[in-house]
């Protein structure tokens, strides 16, 4: 019997005996009795050399030995290319019988991230190595939150380390505090900080009297305030007062380098072991990483044949150069400059889930940051309900996994649910004032996502979503009815943003007047709604008014015209306790107004309101 392996003799650290077994064409398996060894250590006579690659990666590094590419692809999980601690995907396009060829992975450091977003979704971060203290420290990051942690420790500690040459770059710390006695245990003294040495500590945030039982939250929103360091403690020299319950941080881990180029020299692993072997180094560079900032348009159909163009950073002139794929599919690209990449789509056949790969020869993969073209079945279109009738009233709508329903029509029946496992969108109308409403029972987000814009792209023009639902109608089990369930997906609603959303009177206002002045400057419009608040010891005393015209000669003091005299009278002074000489010692009486109206309202239907049953 002689066997033929299609990459080369498989790589061994030691003589092995294969198995061999004979396939019967009803299926059953025969094995064969064998004293036959094959041995073939590893024996590498070149790889990669001078390979310069973009952050995001993509590049292909290949190193010659006979047979590594068969135990490369049989067993991934312990035969394997590591660059700048990340696993070098497999290529076995790529490979030979000579040669093992993988993708180069992307490589997040802080420069990388700063400048590209290589990595950009944040995630919860454990690293699983705990320093504090407490011989229990751990039981804080075990997802517990019935288990208090204790520590009567005189300084008591409780911290999280990072990988060597790593640094955390959080954008969220939490931490769940028990039944609390005395908040004065932990104001001012429980600390959390930040350190690259263990040694030389920066204290990040103290907490305060406004801390409380349940999920605190300490949030950093921009890349210069987020904090990036190899270690983090909470710390508090009251004992006891390191007493929680639970701590999460959500963020990314990184490679502490803010370089424009990163090098580093891979590591092969054969059966889990570290080899020996002496690699090329590869060269990581900021200069030749693309990035993308957006597309135009975000959404097209999935019969195809939309232009769009990518917009971003470092890609080249020649448009040969660039494979663009979008849920597997080619976009043949049509030309490109050094900040624009145009392409047509192919159509997109059956359900599959969201994906944008682009590359560049010479260069390497495109850090999208999140950037990515979303086919959308239409809802108007006959092929989305298979050449049927689009849905009626009381009937349920269900959307699978990797199918994307965009929502164009100016008003849907009112439906008995919706299913949302793959995507659910509503797209603004370029008309500004265009109204479209959407009405069911039920709207269940299921491990899928529910979009009616993002933060980065708002839905502008205007939307009403109303749920319908009485008392006795069926409940769905944990969430009720009349209702928008969310289970492991993403509810994802931005409106326009306004500014501000409420304010105060710059004066005092009487009844029977329909003028009022505001302090400051305000974006609201003639048409809108506002809610001036009572200042009285009445709360009833609140008023709704709409808006009918508005004086900005004085643009930090604007004067609203309402559509009726307001019933009681609203105080705008400020009360200077101290006089002249104390103008820090004042009490703001000023009545709050609020803006009502946004261009999205999630509303339930007012005629199934408690009230009317």
């Amino acid at each position: 019997m002689t066997a033929t392996f299609d990459l080369g003799i498989p790589v061994t650290g030691e003589a092995v005996i294969p198995t061999v077994f004979f396939y019967h064409t009803t299926g059953g398996a025969h094995y064969a009795t064998n004293t036959q060894t094959i041995s073939n250590p590893v024996s590498i006579t070149s790889s990669s050399s001078n390979v310069e690659c973009s952050f995001a990666g993509g590049c292909i590094y290949k190193i010659t030995a006979e047979g590594l590419a068969t135990v490369a692809q049989k067993s991934p999980e312990e035969n394997y290319l590591q660059v700048c601690g990340s696993n070098c995907t497999f290529d076995s396009d790529a490979s030979t019988g000579d040669d093992m060829a993988c993708k180069l992975p992307a490589v997040s450091t802080v420069y990388s991230n700063a400048n590209f977003g290589v990595e950009k979704i944040t995630h919860d971060l454990d690293s699983g190595n705990y320093f504090g203290s407490s011989d229990e420290v751990s039981i804080l990051w075990d997802g517990d939150i019935t288990i208090e942690h204790s520590d009567d420790s005189a300084e008591c500690i409780a911290g999280m380390e990072f990988k060597e040459n790593h640094v955390a770059v959080l954008s969220q710390v939490k931490y769940f505090m028990g039944d609390i006695d005395d908040k004065l245990l932990y104001a001012g003294y429980l600390k959390f900080e930040g350190s690259n040495d263990k040694s030389t500590w920066t204290t990040l945030f103290t907490a305060n009297v406004n801390i409380h039982t349940g999920w605190n939250y300490v949030n950093w929103d921009t890349e210069d305030e987020k904090p990036k360091y190899r270690y983090y403690r909470f710390i508090s020299s009251m004992t006891n007062g390191c007493n929680m319950r639970e701590i999460a941080f959500r963020g990314i881990e990184t490679i502490e380098n803010e370089d424009e180029t990163y090098t580093c020299t891979p590591k092969l692993f054969l059966s889990g072991v570290e080899s020996s072997a002496s690699l090329n180094p590869v060269s990581f560079k900021g200069s030749i990483t693309p990035a993308l900032t957006k597309v135009e348009p975000r959404f097209g159909s999935v019969v195809g044949g939309d232009d769009i163009v990518f917009t971003g950073v470092n890609f080249p002139t020649d448009h040969t150069k660039i494979t663009v794929v979008i849920d597997g599919i080619d976009c043949p690209v049509s030309g490109s400059t050094t900040t624009t990449i145009s392409c047509t789509t192919g159509e997109r056949v059956g359900l599959v889930v969201t994906s944008l790969s682009i590359y560049i020869d010479g260069q390497g993969a495109v850090s999208t940051q999140e950037v990515t073209f979303t086919y959308v079945n239409l809802w108007s279109a006959d092929t989305t309900w298979g050449g049927e009738f689009a849905p009626m009233d009381n009937e349920t709508v269900y959307i699978p996994e990797g199918l994307n329903l965009l929502v164009d029509i100016d008003s849907s029946p009112i439906l008995k649910a919706v299913v949302v496992e793959g995507s659910l969108i509503f797209a603004p109308d370029t008309d500004e004032t265009h109204m479209r409403t959407f009405d069911a029972n039920y709207i269940f987000v299921n491990g899928g996502t529910m979009e009616v814009g993002t933060e980065d792209h708002p839905y502008t023009s205007k939307l009403n979503i109303t749920m319908h639902s009485t008392i006795s109608d069926p409940y769905l089990p944990i969430y009720g009815n009349k209702v928008i369930g969310l289970r492991f997906g993403t509810l994802d609603f931005h409106g326009v943003k306004r500014e501000p959303t409420w304010t105060t009177l710059q004066k005092t206002v009487n009844a029977d007047e329909s003028i009022i002045s505001l302090q400051g400057e305000v974006d609201w419009k003639a048409g809108e709604w506002i809610a001036i608040a009572s200042t009285s010891y009445s709360g009833r005393e609140a008023e709704e008014r709409q808006i009918v015209s508005i004086d900005r000669t004085i643009p930090t003091k604007p004067k609203l015209t309402l559509n009726k005299p307001l019933a009681y009278r609203h105080v705008g002074v400020t009360d200077y306790l101290g006089g002249v000489d104390r103008p820090d010692d004042f009490i703001d009486l000023r009545g709050e107004v609020g803006l009502l109206t946004r261009n999205v309202v999630f509303r339930g239907n007012p005629a199934d309101s408690e009230s009317t049953q």
